[in-house]
Formats: structure tokens, C-alpha cells, sequence
């Protein structure tokens, strides 16, 4: 089986839109939603309260980050967040926890797995997608530096995603 790769990093510091290149287009057909791995800054300062949002505990986030794909625009995805549609990144599993000392900040890294038929609409070879706190509606800050270079004001932020998918044929396009 094919897989398509998507390696989403966004267009500018702090923002929540990603563009992906991919070197030709994917016909439409059904994709099994197979992993996903997000590298995210932590709270490293757990005496402020580094988000604003009241709570000296700045976790990041709640559970997943939503992804809207372009190519996912029926009820592929049916939810009671954002209105559906949206591709839900599940922060969780297996995590691995990176740094922590005076001259780099923490990354925690989480693989999660997957098993989900989705059909989806043809993939153009570049499209953009934004990313989405887990209320489906809140842009999902995400940062450009490498680790280290965050401040204390970019704790939570996504510093990349992988999204792994298992489609039926590559001879749909030739």
C-alpha cells in the first residue's frame, strides 16, 4: 500500500497555517488514517502562568489538536467539535520528553496510532491546511524556532506534525 506523508510546519512564527508541497496530485479514494507524531513545547515555568488562561499549569492542550484538511469536506468526519470535519491529532501515547536543562527548553514528542477509513476527495499537489486547538475553532499556535529558542509566552506551542496515511493505489494518477 502507498503512503502519503504530510509534514506540517506552519508559514509563519506563531501562526496556524501549514502549506504542503507534494511532488503530484492523489485521486480520489479511501485513505486509512495510520499515525500521527506532534512535537510540542511544555510548560517548562510551572510558577507563572505563562498562556494567560488563569491556571499556573500551562499542559499543552487538551487532549488532541484539530487539523483541517482540504480533501476531507464531507461527513468523512462527523463530531460534536468545530462543526466536524475536522481531523482530530490526538496528543497522547507513546511520548518521549526531550531537554530540560539551562540552555534548552522541553519537547515533548507523542506517536499516536490509528486504524480509520476516511474516503477522501482528490489531494491537489499543494494545498494548505490550518491547525486548531482541540475546541475546533481556536488557532493552535505553532512556532518555526528550534528548540531552545522559545520564550516563556510560547509554551504550548506545536513546533511540527506528522500525519501518516495509507491510501489503496498509486497507479490512479498516471
Amino acid at each position: 500500500m502507498p503512503l502519503l506523508h504530510l509534514k506540517l510546519i506552519p508559514l509563519k512564527e506563531g501562526g496556524n497555517e501549514c502549506e504542503v508541497s507534494l511532488p503530484h496530485e492523489i485521486r480520489s479514494q479511501v485513505f486509512k488514517y495510520k499515525k500521527s507524531l506532534i512535537s510540542v513545547i511544555p510548560d517548562e515555568n510551572v510558577a507563572a502562568d505563562a498562556d494567560g488562561d488563569s491556571d499556573n499549569l500551562d499542559l499543552f492542550p487538551q487532549g488532541c489538536v484539530m487539523c483541517d484538511l482540504p480533501f476531507f469536506t464531507g461527513y468523512e468526519i462527523t463530531s460534536n467539535v468545530g462543526g466536524g470535519g475536522l481531523l482530530p491529532i490526538v496528543v497522547g501515547g507513546r511520548g518521549s520528553w526531550m531537554g530540560s536543562t539551562a540552555l534548552t527548553q522541553r519537547r515533548a514528542d507523542f506517536e499516536s496510532e490509528y486504524h480509520i477509513n476516511l474516503k477522501s476527495e482528490e489531494i491537489p499537489s499543494v494545498f494548505r491546511c490550518k491547525i486548531l486547538k482541540a475546541d475546533g475553532q481556536t488557532p493552535q499556535p505553532m512556532t518555526l524556532k528550534t528548540v531552545g529558542g522559545q520564550t516563556n509566552a510560547e509554551t504550548g506551542f506545536v513546533r511540527q506534525i506528522d500525519l501518516f496515511f495509507e491510501y489503496e493505489t498509486n497507479n490512479l494518477f498516471f
